[in-house]
C-alpha cells in the first residue's frame, strides 16, 4: 500500500482523479493511503473467502459483468447492519450461492 499505482500516475483511473464527494482532495487521499501502508488494515477482516477453482470463474464472471457496466465502479452492493457491521453484499451472495465459502462477522 505504500504506493497504489507503481505504473505511474497515469495509470490511474479516472475515479482516482479530482476531488471526493465531500470535496478532499483526492491526491490527499492517495497521500493518507500509502502513508499509512499496511497498518490501514486492522487484524480482524471482516470476511474471510476461500478460492476455489469455481469461486475464481465466479469472480472473473462477476468482475466482467461489472467491467461492462460503468466500466466496474458502480458494483457497490454492501449493506450495512443497524449496529455498523457489513454483513451482506450482491457479490458475496453470488459467491456464496456458487458454493464458495465465505466466512463472516469475525470480531
Amino acid at each position: 500500500m505504500n504506493n497504489l499505482f507503481p505504473n505511474a500516475e497515469d495509470s490511474r483511473g479516472f475515479n482516482w482523479v479530482g476531488t471526493t464527494y465531500d470535496g478532499t482532495s483526492i491526491g490527499s487521499v492517495i497521500q493518507e493511503i500509502e502513508n499509512a501502508g499496511e497498518s490501514i488494515y486492522n487484524d480482524d477482516p471482516d470476511f474471510k473467502i476461500v478460492i476455489n477453482p469455481s469461486c475464481r470463474a465466479q469472480i472473473l464472471e462477476y468482475n466482467n459483468t461489472q467491467e461492462n457496466s460503468s466500466l466496474g465502479l458502480n458494483d457497490y452492493t454492501l449493506d450495512m447492519n443497524s449496529d455498523g457491521t457489513y454483513d451482506t453484499s450482491t457479490f458475496l451472495a453470488q459467491l456464496e450461492a456458487a458454493g464458495c465459502i465465505v466466512e463472516k462477522g469475525f470480531e
